[in-house]
């Protein structure tokens, strides 16, 4: 961003501030206190996809977008919106042609992706289960819900702001996430219209999601595509607006700082992010124990495990994420209640405890934090 800002402006003295912005802007520290996604690091190759296309290295700047494309599967979704805006920010470029070429690569990739190889994957016959978030509440097919989209566009907008669930628990998201963007730069998208074709998309799968309501808040790394977006818009906004870009990163800076504690979106854990606390580096638990303790886990039989136990133990031909036990032999389960996930704490230990009782199951390990069940035969 910073290399982006120098070559689009090279007699701006304050290109430093679009860095501080990138520094406090709420969906980075968000994303990167929570653990790896894809599409974090997919979308670090956004601005040098235009870095390497204004410098003419336009082999660089294709291989970065292909990067892109491929990192997670909602990137390559948005990859041709992302591609057209390049061409409206860029349009009195003699060299556009590239960015007409990097489009044609998105559609392509689009076309297999979702045509041949998410199908071919598709062993259980499991339909397009992300878009079921767009249209569960109506129980109509994807192509239905589409032109509904497409014919009252007024009322998906009305749902961008409210809380779609029926759940009084969940209202204020939404707002929330509303408020930190627009006071965090946000409001660029709509001085500089261009910027709707990379936010518009992004937008729509964050906010329509019809009982999502981790989508629609600023946690995790729900906001990196919309941070990133507004970040490049702060480059390419006019000049007049560019003088004062300082204030949006003043206002990223507040609201960063104003939901450090506290927010309206579910499962915020502010020792995550607070880098400065000693808590921040420690854990409850012994995490050489746990490692010791998973080596008695055979290699091969089917599992089910909790959440941050799927990368120690997922390399063998079947693995279930609690709670969805399916056909496992094993269970695995991390039981400090720090991480729950997609459970509530309440449901996670009457669940295990449940399974414990069970005739079903026997205990093979129960040394805290770790419990390991075997199915009985």
């Amino acid at each position: 961003l910073y290399l982006l800002y120098q070559i689009k402006h090279p007699d701006d003295q304050k290109p430093w501030i679009i860095l501080f912005h990138f520094l406090v802007i709420w969906g980075i520290y968000s994303a990167v206190s929570s653990e790896y996604h894809d599409n974090v690091v997919g979308m670090m190759f956004l601005p040098w996809v235009l870095v390497f296309f204004l410098q003419h290295k336009f082999g660089w700047s294709i291989l970065c977008w292909i990067f892109l494309l491929m990192s997670k599967e909602n990137l390559a979704a948005v990859g041709p919106f992302f591609a057209l805006g390049m061409i409206s920010i860029e349009w009195s470029s003699s060299q556009k042609k590239w960015l007409y070429i990097l489009l044609g690569i998105s559609l392509i990739w689009v076309i297999l992706l979702f045509g041949v190889v998410f199908p071919a994957l598709d062993t259980q016959n499991l339909g397009p289960i992300q878009a079921e978030r767009y249209i569960n509440h109506h129980g109509v097919s994807f192509s239905t819900w589409l032109i509904e989209v497409l014919t009252s566009p007024q009322q998906w907008i009305q749902y961008a702001f409210q809380n779609t669930t029926g759940n009084p628990e969940f209202d204020g998201i939404k707002i929330e996430f509303w408020w930190v963007w627009l006071l965090s730069g946000g409001l660029i998208c709509w001085l500089k219209p261009a910027m709707l074709l990379f936010a518009g998309p992004v937008l729509a799968f964050k906010l329509l999601p019809w009982d999502s309501y981790t989508l629609w808040g600023i946690n995790y790394q729900y906001s990196i595509e919309i941070s990133m977006i507004t970040l490049i818009g702060m480059v390419y906004i006019p000049q007049w607006i560019r003088s004062y870009s300082y204030v949006f990163a003043l206002g990223a800076l507040f609201s960063t700082i104003f939901t450090w504690q506290s927010r309206e979106s579910k499962w915020h854990d502010p020792v995550m992010m607070s880098f400065y606390s000693k808590d921040h580096y420690q854990r409850s638990f012994s995490t050489k124990k746990v490692h010791r303790l998973l080596q008695k886990i055979p290699p091969t039989p089917s599992i089910c495990v909790s959440a941050e136990l799927g990368p120690w133990l997922a390399y063998r031909d079947t693995a279930y994420s609690f709670p969805n036990i399916g056909q496992a032999k094993w269970i695995a389960l991390m039981m400090h209640g720090e991480n729950t996930y997609p459970l509530t704490k309440d449901k996670y230990f009457n669940m295990a405890d449940s399974l414990k009782k069970s005739e079903g199951w026997m205990v093979k390990i129960d040394q805290f934090p770790l419990l390991v069940l075997e199915r009985k035969p």
